[in-house]
């Protein structure tokens, strides 16, 4: 029967109205009703054309099937070679990321993702939907969109249960990782959210106290990073007085990933660091800027300073299933 099915796999022609109307269907039936996994494979030019793309279709699939034929983790392709004292088993670490999208089909939708294991590759996830915008203090809709998650409190509970059947325990460290969060947010994400957070930590247990650190990352801003000695040089393979890439081969005013900077350009009211953690081709490479807002003091005391979190940030950054290389920013909050 169906049942019995692990992956179904699709090859389509290109025609891209039969196509998109196959696609949004099957994954309909298939993903609501079945509970069976798809990948459609789109051969514009015969099978020959799909298997060049045999290793990008690879990536895609693995992360759609369990790790064993019994298990409910997903499998995945990539294991951190050494990760973060924090990232190993012994420290019982989970990754969260939330993030809210608006406008869809006129409402928004919250979503929080939380590790299944220590490979830190596969999640939980826990979908609402909720109103878009939010009212005054007269029950009148206001301009500002709703970018607070309201049900973060039984999400963060339903993905903690899940943890718990996992584990037969509770994890003792949780980074939270939220995007779409803009500078004058960043209060209701450490009043709401992190109370909301704290209360479904206390309805799975009263004694249940994880150390917490919260960290928001932003993508839409204007500051950029490059190599002085690259830009000096210049070329035709590198940017134009525009800033804008051309030609083809690596741009020498590129930073390497991994380069991190905070000193002198970060803001100074709070834990924050700029991070460059995938590699650049053409143009300037576009940093995401990480605040720590949140982070326990038990994890202070123990030392752990804003280098660990820019380092676990990092690692993280390696580990989105769909790419054979780092992303431009962390995978919990790459939604």
């Amino acid at each position: 029967t169906y049942r019995d099915f692990r992956l179904l796999v699709v090859i389509v022609d290109d025609s891209e109205a039969m196509t998109d109307y196959l696609y949004k269907s099957m994954k309909l039936i298939t993903e609501t009703e079945l509970g069976m996994v798809t990948q459609f494979i789109n051969c514009k030019k015969g099978v020959s054309d799909a298997e060049r793309k045999l290793n990008n279709i690879m990536l895609k699939v693995t992360p759609k099937l369990p790790v064993t034929l019994t298990a409910s983790r997903a499998a995945h392709n990539v294991v951190l070679a050494s990760p973060h004292r924090l990232l190993t088993k012994e420290e019982g670490t989970m990754i969260m990321g939330a993030d809210v999208c608006h406008k869809v089909a006129g409402i928004s939708v919250a979503a929080v993702v939380g590790t299944t294991d220590f490979s830190f590759a596969s999640y939980f996830h826990e979908i609402r939907g909720q109103s878009p915008y939010t009212l005054n203090e007269l029950k009148v809709r206001s301009r500002q969109s709703e970018e607070r998650i309201v049900d973060l409190a039984s999400m963060t509970v339903n993905i903690l249960e899940r943890w718990k059947k996992c584990h037969n325990t509770l994890p003792k460290t949780i980074f939270y990782y939220r995007d779409g969060v803009s500078d004058g947010q960043f209060v209701n994400v450490l009043t709401r959210e992190l109370n909301l957070l704290e209360h479904g930590f206390k309805q799975i247990d009263a004694t249940y106290n994880p150390q917490l650190v919260i960290i928001v990352g932003q993508k839409r801003h204007q500051t950029r990073l490059w190599m002085e000695q690259g830009s000096e040089k210049g070329g035709g393979k590198g940017k134009d007085d525009k800033g804008k890439g051309k030609g083809k081969g690596k741009d020498p005013a590129q930073v390497p990933p991994g380069t991190v900077a905070s000193d002198a350009i970060a803001q100074p009211s709070h834990m924050n660091f700029f991070l460059v953690s995938q590699e650049g081709i053409q143009g300037t490479s576009v940093p995401c800027h990480y605040h720590v807002l949140h982070m326990d003091k038990r994890l202070i005391q123990r030392g752990i300073a804003v280098d660990d979190i820019e380092q676990i940030t990092y690692q993280l950054c390696h580990m989105y299933s769909r790419a054979d290389k780092s992303v431009g920013y962390a995978t919990p909050a790459y939604m």
